[in-house]
């Protein structure tokens, strides 16, 4: 029910984003209880290869047309993001628990960049068998939906803060 939740309001994701979104998340709790239950090699490990398994099947989905990949992967592994770590670390950094404080928040970020590392290899993997993804990259713009579109107009602004007048790229001053 988290990553159904949190894949509608935290990542926009759709109603079959949020079912798809679970289904992902009930295979990592079923790996998390019952695979790594009985093997203590894989307890190490599942997090990271659960990662870019759900990656790849995010990235399957998303193909499809059907479904948002980052609404799927991002919501599905939300369990295992390690988010009370990093809030332990802050606690103690702020009691000046210097070492421990850091150790823990080093821990969280380098923990965060395997999640991520997983994700973009389970992502790659599909790409590199899979059908062909669009690009940002692509050049050709025949027959497909990729288009450049120039915008001109301008913007004022009602915040006092901020009270310049935008005007086609400049913020009010003299352009050479």
């Amino acid at each position: 029910m988290t990553s159904a939740g949190a894949s509608a309001v935290a990542f926009s994701g759709s109603f079959v984003d949020m079912i798809m979104a679970a289904i992902l998340s009930l295979l990592l709790a079923w790996v998390q209880l019952f695979l790594t239950a009985r093997q203590r090699v894989v307890t190490n490990i599942f997090e990271i290869g659960t990662a870019g398994i759900i990656a790849f099947l995010a990235r399957a989905l998303g193909s499809t047309g059907y479904f948002c990949y980052g609404s799927l992967v991002s919501s599905a592994i939300i369990l295992i993001l390690p988010g009370w770590f990093i809030c332990l670390g802050a606690l103690e950094l702020g009691s000046r628990n210097i070492v421990s404080g850091a150790i823990r928040s080093v821990w969280a970020i380098v923990y965060t960049l395997f999640l991520s590392f997983a994700i973009s290899i389970g992502s790659e993997v599909y790409d590199s068998f899979g059908p062909a993804q669009p690009s940002a990259s692509s050049t050709s713009t025949e027959g497909s939906a990729l288009q450049t579109v120039v915008v001109q107009g301008s913007f004022s602004s009602n915040n006092t803060a901020f009270d310049n007048q935008f005007q086609n790229g400049g913020f009010g001053f003299a352009q050479v």
